[in-house]
């Protein structure tokens, strides 16, 4: 079974199971951030959205909050950053998995040099690319 099979095959039995990857998508621009979350959840996610970096960590830190993976932009506008976010992560929740994405090149290497995402999406990208990454990682047996 190649590992496109073996991920899709696996996001089905959790589903069937009850357990449902859940993604927590951070995005400032409003079209982008609902797109992506319509998409990921006809892809069979639960999708969870935050508009900042601090709507992001109140979302995260509510007790009942259990989310498999973020997904954030690196640039964020105003306040805490998708790279801020991931550190704040790091310290608070070390085992969730974090993808960041940016169309700067100048934040891209910002952030593979914190070492604090378990991945990094250039912009623009493809939706199905991004769900087939998210997958990847959600299913992944390495460390976050």
């Amino acid at each position: 079974m190649s590992q496109h099979a073996a991920i899709i095959a696996g996001l089905s039995a959790a589903s069937r199971q009850g357990n449902v990857p859940s993604i927590l998508i951070v995005e400032d621009e409003p079209l982008v951030r609902l797109a992506l979350s319509d998409f990921l959840q006809d892809r069979g996610f639960k999708v969870f959205e935050a508009r900042n970096g601090e709507e992001a960590m109140a979302f995260l830190s509510l007790e009942n909050s259990t989310v498999s993976l973020v997904f954030s932009d690196i640039n964020l506008g105003a306040g805490p950053s998708g790279l801020d976010l991931a550190v704040w992560l790091r310290r608070h929740q070390p085992d969730l998995r974090i993808a960041l994405t940016s169309g700067s090149a100048v934040a891209i290497k910002e952030a593979r040099l914190s070492g604090c995402a378990s991945a990094l999406l250039s912009k623009p990208y493809n939706f199905e690319s991004v769900a087939l990454a998210l997958r990847g990682l959600i299913f992944a047996d390495n460390d976050p």
